[in-house]
């Protein structure tokens, strides 16, 4: 997702958020909510994963590198030198 435009990114967030949304509400659950907090975990789950998503979407590291940007490119060694020098 990270070669993804920005509009598009926005789209994948928002469409992230309510499928989440929606499974949370919805009484089809992979572990049913009637077995009280035990039913919670999934939902719970569910919601950490989407919010570190997000993340991974819009925020970036402060070097500059995040999902966006390319790593460093390496340091060129010098002319005739050997690369454990």
């Amino acid at each position: 997702m990270a070669l993804l435009p920005g509009w598009l990114r926005f789209v994948a967030a928002v469409f992230f958020l309510l499928l989440a949304l929606v499974y949370t509400i919805s009484p089809i659950d992979l572990i049913p909510d009637l077995f009280g907090p035990l039913g919670w975990v999934d939902d719970i789950a569910l919601w950490v994963g989407v919010v570190a998503l997000e993340c991974a979407l819009f925020f970036k590291d402060k070097k500059g590198t995040g999902p966006d940007k390319e790593p460093p490119d390496e340091p060129e060694q010098p002319a005739g030198g050997s690369p454990l020098s």
